[in-house]
């Protein structure tokens, strides 16, 4: 809070940012890194360690799947017995709509309250959509779905429609850096 300069009472949510591990066989932080960081700066929500699955990636899709699914196993189980006060956020990662379902339906499964669909920066609104459509059906009442990276303003009343309650995107941040 005190780096951002925002006070105490607004929420932040911590990522372990997998766009910068991205070459790397397996992410660089465990989730006892993560759990004790996010736990450390007091933050309102903290994001499972996930590994993107990209086109580039595909050879390893499965892989990167199971660390994912795993780690956001290990994050909830442990959140849960550190009694920690923070909503924790598990990590969904995919290559194509039925995984995105497939990996919300074990989390819900999991426990997970709130799901953030990551891997998705590159994808157009058409094919987020439908993401979301196979993703949909699996959701529960009172399951909150985030998009990383993805502040659509003229797909957002798509995306509420399909489940989403929260996004974030530093894209106009950034365009607001290079002008």
């Amino acid at each position: 809070h005190r780096f951002l300069r925002v006070p105490r009472n607004f929420p932040i949510m911590g990522d372990c940012g997998a766009f910068d591990y991205i070459e790397e066989k397996t992410p660089p932080y465990t989730t006892d890194d993560v759990l004790e960081y996010y736990t450390r700066l007091d933050l309102a929500a903290g994001v499972s360690v996930d590994h993107l699955i990209v086109p580039a990636f595909y050879a390893d899709k499965q892989f990167r799947y199971d660390v994912t699914v795993q780690n956001a196993e290990d994050f909830l189980s442990e959140h849960r017995k550190r009694g920690l006060a923070w909503t924790p956020i598990g990590a969904v990662q995919g290559w194509d709509p039925e995984s995105y379902a497939r990996a919300a339906a074990a989390y819900i499964q999991m426990g997970y309250k709130y799901l953030g669909l990551g891997g998705l920066v590159r994808c157009s609104t058409k094919e987020i959509t439908q993401i979301l459509q196979a993703v949909k059906p699996v959701l529960k009442p009172g399951i909150d779905v985030h998009l990383f990276g993805i502040a659509r303003p003229d797909a957002l009343p798509v995306f509420t429609s399909l489940g989403v309650t929260s996004v974030d995107s530093a894209s106009h941040l950034r365009r607001a850096w290079l002008v």
